[in-house]
């Protein structure tokens, strides 16, 4: 759609623009990561904390993503979790944030895995094996499949390994504004992925459950998704949850979704591929309409944008990314001699192994980790915007209307696994050059909407190097621009854009352990309490005082 049909879309939903302040709308977007991300937020936030950042009127929104809404879901629904951050001494943080992190070493690291007959660990073993076969050792889509292997090894699914990322009396407490023990003031923006194709379970022969493939197609009129990439792999979505100092009235919390776009996340289809599922279950006829999950906890809110390695829980991402490496007809033809059959035959839910429970089910797995129709899966924001960014400005724009400028913080940590600032240039120049909000295959060749937004070019950011505490150097740049079109993630165009980026590197990984699916290797508790004092120095709460100053 054009940009009138998205302004027209836009007069529907909004009631009245909210008044800004002088300045604009102030929002900040902190990215993924697992622990590392984790880590270097909740230094971030110790830092703009020192200047009352998060006590202004002004502060509209915090989005996250990832590693990143593990902090902010405990930041803002966790009252002792946002002081110690906020408060106390120096000593007193890092202390705080060594002791947590050596209690997820626990249940990372420490706890012996199941026996080596779990099915699951050892589908994803054999994964493993067979992609060093095809030249993929090392490589970004083997490194993430290790990462399931880690939490297969302890019995996980991503859901209940995120339950243990939480004190007991927060994790199952509703994601809306009214249980907000900590941060109180902006809005939350939860990034979160939908997977249009996921495994489901349905009702066969004889009372028996069976494996079949579920599609969440764009609209009731479109054909069924093309395993050659024809359809996206992941859709965005974002959790919102209201805050006292955007919303005076709303208690609760819902998604804000593309509103009109080539990517609208459609949830009023569910048909089968039956050139993917060769022998579907004959009563699985019915197209009983899916719909968005309303009730969130904490809980379910922190799995669904962290899930990682969600991709293993829907055939389509697999598909495409096996397309991506040039190895899918060699995958598919694999054996796997311990469940006798191919591993198309898993592909296919033909052979049901578990790998369901990797990425998150709206209403809770059924038997065998399965998913039961209509529910539907979701996975890592990582796979359309890993800073969250873009549905941010979205909904500003939405809430403070198209004209009032916007000043937005970006705080980013680069691990290994990532490319130079990607997720920030992704903001910047797009993806594969396509135009704003076009599907194009990224990470892990999976098809996915670009997340550009910014009218400015990557290149024209001049990064300034900052030394931090424990010999880390921080970057930090800054720049004046204006929004761009992008109608898959409703974000319109000329809003002028304050930008501020901090981003630091680092050579930890996503969790615990050195080498992801190892078990018994070494901790990195330390490391990650010594990120968190870095990203926590005082030079970041100056240059983030400098900048609210000048661009008041």
């Amino acid at each position: 759609p054009d940009e009138e049909a998205l302004l027209q879309l836009r007069k529907q939903q909004e009631v009245a623009p909210l008044p800004a302040t002088q300045g604009g709308p102030l929002a900040w977007c902190t990215s993924g990561g697992g622990f590392r991300a984790m880590a270097a937020s909740m230094g971030f936030a110790r830092a703009f904390s020192r200047v009352g950042f998060f006590e202004r009127d002004d502060l509209a929104a915090v989005g996250s993503n990832s590693g990143g809404s593990w902090f902010l879901t405990r930041f803002a629904y966790e009252a002792d979790f946002f002081h110690a951050v906020t408060q106390g001494s120096m000593a007193a943080f890092y202390n705080f944030t060594l002791k947590m992190f050596e209690g997820y070493n626990e249940f990372v690291d420490l706890q012996p895995p199941p026996p080596p007959t779990d099915i699951l660990t050892r589908f994803i073993t054999a994964f493993i094996d067979i992609l060093d076969g095809v030249g993929l050792k090392n490589s970004d889509l083997e490194i993430y499949s290790r990462a399931a292997l880690g939490i297969a090894e302890h019995g996980y699914s991503w859901k209940n390994f995120s339950t243990n990322l939480y004190p007991q009396s927060v994790a199952t407490l509703p994601a809306t504004m009214q249980t907000r023990g900590g941060l109180k003031g902006p809005q939350l923006n939860f990034q979160i992925s939908s997977l249009p194709a996921a495994y489901v379970e349905t009702q066969g022969a004889f009372g028996k459950t069976k494996l079949d493939i579920q599609w969440l197609l764009r609209s009731p009129s479109e054909e069924v998704a093309n395993q050659d990439g024809t359809y996206a792999g992941a859709l965005p979505l974002q959790w919102v949850v209201p805050g006292e100092s955007t919303s005076a009235s709303a208690n609760g919390a819902g998604w804000f979704q593309p509103g009109d776009s080539e990517g609208n996340f459609h949830a009023d289809f569910v048909g089968l591929r039956r050139s993917l599922v060769p022998d579907p279950d004959p009563n699985f006829k019915s197209v009983e309409p899916t719909a968005l999950p309303m009730d969130l906890n904490v809980t379910m809110v922190g799995a669904m944008s962290s899930a990682a390695v969600g991709l293993m829980g829907s055939p389509l991402m697999l598909l495409q990314a096996l397309k991506h490496y040039g190895v899918l007809e060699a995958v598919m033809e694999s054996r796997l001699p311990f469940l006798d059959c191919a591993f198309k035959d898993v592909l296919y839910g033909r052979v049901n192994v578990g790998v369901s429970r990797l990425a998150i089910c709206s209403g809770g797995e059924g038997p065998f980790d399965r998913c039961p129709h209509p529910e539907t899966k979701y996975a890592d924001g990582v796979y359309v915007d890993n800073l969250a960014a873009a549905q941010t400005v979205a909904n500003l724009q939405s809430k403070f209307g198209r004209k009032a400028p916007i000043r937005l913080v970006l705080t980013d940590n680069n691990g290994p696994e990532d490319g130079p600032r990607a997720d920030i240039a992704a903001l910047f120049d797009g993806l594969n050059g396509v135009e704003p909000g076009a599907f194009t295959p990224s990470m892990f060749g999976i098809l996915a909407p670009s997340p550009q937004i910014f009218e400015a070019n990557y290149t024209d950011l001049d990064w300034t190097n900052v030394s931090a505490s424990g010999g880390r150097t921080f970057q930090v740049a800054n720049i004046s621009t204006t929004t761009i079109l992008n109608p898959t993630f409703d974000v319109l165009d000329g809003t002028p854009i304050e930008v501020l980026i901090f981003a630091i590197d680092t050579d930890l990984p996503m969790l615990g352990t050195s080498v992801p699916g190892q078990w018994g290797a070494p901790s990195h508790a330390q490391q990650f309490a010594r990120l968190a004092k870095s990203t926590a120095d005082e030079p970041i709460t100056q240059k983030l005082k400098e900048w609210l100053s000048y661009t008041a």
